[in-house]
């Protein structure tokens, strides 16, 4: 952190910044909703882009639309314009990402092949992802035509973005309440077996 301090203050001498660290605040919901609450989070914290609402009902962020521009964010335009979008509210912006990952779909070519699938022309959409998965579990012994990993606190998120990914909605308008009622989409019944 001294370093980037140092480079700040080549431009601005006249500003004095008193750096603290603070690892992990969000890795520790209850601590982060804590310090939210206390108003005494860092003055730049890193959060899940899901964090937002709960950011801005406790007033935890400022407006930083007017400070990001193409020369104050050289490489604004190669973010994600989704991954930016999550960081609005209502137009305005309240913080940048530092990376993100993309869902993606990985494939047994072996297994692809012997249900007559071409490994080299997968699934691009749900529908196909479904018919691909009949194919492979139909060839027995066992075999799951899809499967989702949910270890390591992933299954969450993947559940989510499975669900926003199909046009669902995790929460209500509310922000309160569940709006998946506890189940899922009928259409995905097929492709979340295990």
């Amino acid at each position: 952190m001294g370093q980037i301090v140092a480079a700040f203050n080549k431009t601005y001498p006249n500003i004095t910044i008193q750096g603290r660290s603070t690892p992990g605040q969000c890795l520790e919901p209850p601590r982060f909703t804590a310090m939210l609450k206390a108003k005494s989070q860092p003055d730049v914290f890193y959060t899940y882009f899901t964090d937002l609402p709960q950011v801005l009902d406790n007033d935890g962020a400022a407006d930083i639309t007017a400070y990001v521009t193409d020369k104050t964010v050289p490489l604004l335009g190669d973010i994600d314009p989704d991954v930016l979008n999550s960081l609005k509210h209502e137009g305005n912006l309240y913080g940048l990402p530092t990376s993100n990952y993309t869902m993606g779909l990985l494939i047994n070519r072996k297994l692809f092949q012997q249900a007559g699938l071409d490994p080299d022309n997968p699934p691009r959409t749900w529908a196909e992802v479904r018919t691909a998965a009949k194919k492979i579990a139909g060839l027995g012994k066992g075999i799951a035509g899809f499967g989702e990993y949910s270890a390591g606190n992933t299954g969450g998120w993947h559940f989510t973005a499975q669900m926003y990914s199909l046009g669902g909605e995790i929460v209500d308008a509310s922000g309160k309440k569940a709006a998946y009622g506890g189940r899922l989409p009928q259409d995905t019944a097929v492709w979340l077996r295990t």
